[in-house]
Protein backbone atom coordinates (compact mmCIF):
# COMPACT_ATOMS: atom_id res chain seq x y z
CA UNK A 1 0.00 0.00 0.00
CA UNK A 2 1.33 3.36 -0.98
CA UNK A 3 1.82 6.03 1.72
CA UNK A 4 -0.23 9.14 1.13
CA UNK A 5 1.94 11.53 3.14
CA UNK A 6 3.05 14.85 1.72
CA UNK A 7 6.76 14.58 2.52
CA UNK A 8 7.69 12.11 -0.17
CA UNK A 9 6.70 8.74 1.14
CA UNK A 10 7.56 8.69 4.83
CA UNK A 11 4.85 7.60 7.19
CA UNK A 12 3.46 10.33 9.45
CA UNK A 13 3.30 7.79 12.29
CA UNK A 14 7.07 7.32 12.41
CA UNK A 15 9.21 9.93 14.15
CA UNK A 16 11.17 12.01 11.68
CA UNK A 17 14.48 13.55 12.73
CA UNK A 18 14.51 17.31 12.40
CA UNK A 19 16.95 18.43 9.77
CA UNK A 20 17.24 22.07 10.88
CA UNK A 21 19.99 21.49 13.48
CA UNK A 22 23.06 19.51 12.65
CA UNK A 23 24.96 17.44 15.21
CA UNK A 24 27.79 19.99 15.09
CA UNK A 25 25.42 22.79 16.09
CA UNK A 26 24.02 20.75 18.97
CA UNK A 27 27.58 19.93 20.11
CA UNK A 28 28.59 23.61 19.93
CA UNK A 29 25.55 24.60 21.99
CA UNK A 30 26.40 21.93 24.56
CA UNK A 31 29.99 23.18 24.81
CA UNK A 32 28.78 26.77 25.21
CA UNK A 33 26.31 25.71 27.90
CA UNK A 34 29.05 23.80 29.75
CA UNK A 35 31.37 26.82 29.53
CA UNK A 36 28.69 29.11 30.94
CA UNK A 37 27.96 26.63 33.71
CA UNK A 38 31.67 26.43 34.55
CA UNK A 39 31.98 30.24 34.66
CA UNK A 40 28.89 30.53 36.84
CA UNK A 41 30.14 27.79 39.20
CA UNK A 42 33.57 29.41 39.49
CA UNK A 43 32.00 32.80 40.22
CA UNK A 44 29.67 31.44 42.88
CA UNK A 45 32.46 29.47 44.56
CA UNK A 46 34.98 32.29 44.38
CA UNK A 47 32.65 34.96 45.75
CA UNK A 48 31.25 32.56 48.33
CA UNK A 49 34.70 31.65 49.63
CA UNK A 50 35.80 35.29 49.88
CA UNK A 51 32.65 36.26 51.77
CA UNK A 52 32.86 33.20 54.04
CA UNK A 53 36.52 33.92 54.81
CA UNK A 54 35.73 37.57 55.50
CA UNK A 55 32.97 36.50 57.88
CA UNK A 56 35.30 34.12 59.71
CA UNK A 57 38.11 36.67 59.81
CA UNK A 58 35.98 39.55 61.10
CA UNK A 59 32.75 38.31 62.67
CA UNK A 60 34.23 35.77 65.07
CA UNK A 61 35.16 37.21 68.41
CA UNK A 62 38.84 37.68 69.19
CA UNK A 63 38.77 34.88 71.82
CA UNK A 64 37.33 32.37 69.33
CA UNK A 65 39.86 33.31 66.64
CA UNK A 66 42.72 32.88 69.11
CA UNK A 67 41.53 29.38 70.05
CA UNK A 68 41.31 28.27 66.43
CA UNK A 69 44.58 27.43 64.71
CA UNK A 70 45.16 30.32 62.30
CA UNK A 71 44.97 28.31 59.09
CA UNK A 72 42.50 25.62 60.16
CA UNK A 73 39.78 27.31 58.09
CA UNK A 74 41.91 27.10 54.96
CA UNK A 75 42.79 23.47 55.70
CA UNK A 76 39.10 22.65 56.12
CA UNK A 77 38.26 24.39 52.83
CA UNK A 78 41.01 22.50 50.99
CA UNK A 79 39.85 19.15 52.36
CA UNK A 80 36.25 19.97 51.46
CA UNK A 81 37.31 20.92 47.92
CA UNK A 82 39.16 17.62 47.46
CA UNK A 83 36.16 15.64 48.76
CA UNK A 84 33.76 17.49 46.44
CA UNK A 85 35.98 17.07 43.37
CA UNK A 86 36.48 13.36 44.10
CA UNK A 87 32.71 12.95 44.51
CA UNK A 88 32.19 14.70 41.17
CA UNK A 89 34.72 12.33 39.58
CA UNK A 90 32.93 9.27 40.95
CA UNK A 91 29.60 10.63 39.70
CA UNK A 92 31.27 11.15 36.30
CA UNK A 93 30.62 14.89 36.33
CA UNK A 94 34.32 15.64 35.81
CA UNK A 95 37.19 13.61 34.41
CA UNK A 96 40.85 13.78 35.35
CA UNK A 97 43.68 11.23 35.64
CA UNK A 98 44.29 9.26 38.82
CA UNK A 99 46.86 10.48 41.36
CA UNK A 100 50.47 10.09 40.23
CA UNK A 101 53.35 10.65 42.68
CA UNK A 102 55.73 11.74 39.91
CA UNK A 103 53.33 14.43 38.70
CA UNK A 104 52.66 15.53 42.29
CA UNK A 105 56.39 16.02 42.88
CA UNK A 106 56.67 18.12 39.73
CA UNK A 107 53.76 20.35 40.78
CA UNK A 108 54.78 20.63 44.44
CA UNK A 109 56.52 24.05 44.16
CA UNK A 110 53.49 25.55 42.45
CA UNK A 111 51.21 24.07 45.10
CA UNK A 112 53.31 25.70 47.83
CA UNK A 113 52.92 29.06 46.10
CA UNK A 114 49.18 28.46 45.82
CA UNK A 115 48.92 27.64 49.54
CA UNK A 116 50.88 30.80 50.31
CA UNK A 117 48.46 32.78 48.18
CA UNK A 118 45.49 31.28 50.05
CA UNK A 119 47.02 32.08 53.43
CA UNK A 120 47.95 35.66 52.60
CA UNK A 121 44.56 36.22 50.98
CA UNK A 122 42.81 34.94 54.10
CA UNK A 123 44.93 37.11 56.38
CA UNK A 124 44.36 40.17 54.19
CA UNK A 125 40.61 39.89 54.74
CA UNK A 126 41.13 40.89 58.36
CA UNK A 127 42.47 44.29 57.28
CA UNK A 128 41.02 44.96 53.80
CA UNK A 129 37.45 45.08 52.51
CA UNK A 130 36.01 42.38 50.24
CA UNK A 131 35.79 44.61 47.13
CA UNK A 132 39.48 45.53 47.40
CA UNK A 133 40.47 41.86 47.79
CA UNK A 134 38.31 40.99 44.76
CA UNK A 135 39.93 43.73 42.66
CA UNK A 136 43.44 42.58 43.59
CA UNK A 137 42.54 38.94 42.93
CA UNK A 138 41.14 39.75 39.50
CA UNK A 139 44.08 41.99 38.61
CA UNK A 140 46.46 39.21 39.62
CA UNK A 141 44.62 36.82 37.30
CA UNK A 142 44.84 39.33 34.46
CA UNK A 143 48.57 39.89 34.98
CA UNK A 144 49.33 36.16 35.16
CA UNK A 145 47.23 35.45 32.05
CA UNK A 146 48.84 38.24 30.06
CA UNK A 147 52.36 37.23 31.11
CA UNK A 148 51.74 33.60 30.19
CA UNK A 149 50.28 34.74 26.87
CA UNK A 150 53.36 36.86 26.18
CA UNK A 151 55.63 34.04 27.31
CA UNK A 152 54.10 31.67 24.76
CA UNK A 153 53.85 34.30 22.02
CA UNK A 154 50.83 33.56 19.89
CA UNK A 155 50.13 36.59 17.75
CA UNK A 156 47.49 34.83 15.66
CA UNK A 157 45.01 34.83 18.55
CA UNK A 158 44.21 38.31 19.94
CA UNK A 159 41.02 37.43 21.82
CA UNK A 160 42.68 37.26 25.30
CA UNK A 161 44.12 40.77 24.92
CA UNK A 162 40.77 42.13 23.77
CA UNK A 163 39.08 40.49 26.76
CA UNK A 164 41.63 41.98 29.17
CA UNK A 165 41.16 45.45 27.70
CA UNK A 166 37.40 45.11 28.13
CA UNK A 167 37.80 43.93 31.76
CA UNK A 168 40.09 46.82 32.66
CA UNK A 169 37.96 49.43 30.87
Amino acid sequence: MKDASLDGGTSPLLPVARQDKSEDTVHEESVQCNALLACFSYTVCSVGMVIANKAVAVVLHEEVREKLPRFSIILFQCILAVVLVEAAKRLKIVEYPDFNVKVAKQWFPLNLLFIGMLCTGFLSLVYVSVPIVTVFKNLASLVVSELSFLNYISRSYNSPQNTFILMIA
